[in-house]
């Protein structure tokens, strides 16, 4: 929709029709935007939900954990030594 339309913006735009009445909703900025951001428990959840079925509930709560408190050097080897495969 021209109307909406915004460069360098994913704006969405659903309209739905049921039993004659039309409901219509516009999005002009996803969640996670930073026109709209979410919390910090949804963004943990999120990852949870896709890393839990690859990595296993421990593993991706334990980097889940670790990037909380990210801030060093030190941190990033050890996340991404949990995310190497083992030797």
């Amino acid at each position: 929709d021209p109307a909406i339309a915004d460069p360098g913006r994913f704006v969405a735009r659903v309209s739905l029709t049921a039993a004659g009445e039309t409901l219509q909703a516009t999005i002009m900025a996803a969640k996670g935007d930073p026109a709209n951001p979410i919390s910090d428990e949804l963004l943990e959840a999120k990852f949870r939900d896709l890393a839990d079925p690859v990595l296993g509930s421990e593993m991706s709560k334990r980097i889940a954990a670790d990037v909380w408190r990210f801030g060093y050097a030190d941190e990033v080897l050890s996340i991404v030594a949990q995310l190497s495969p083992a030797a």
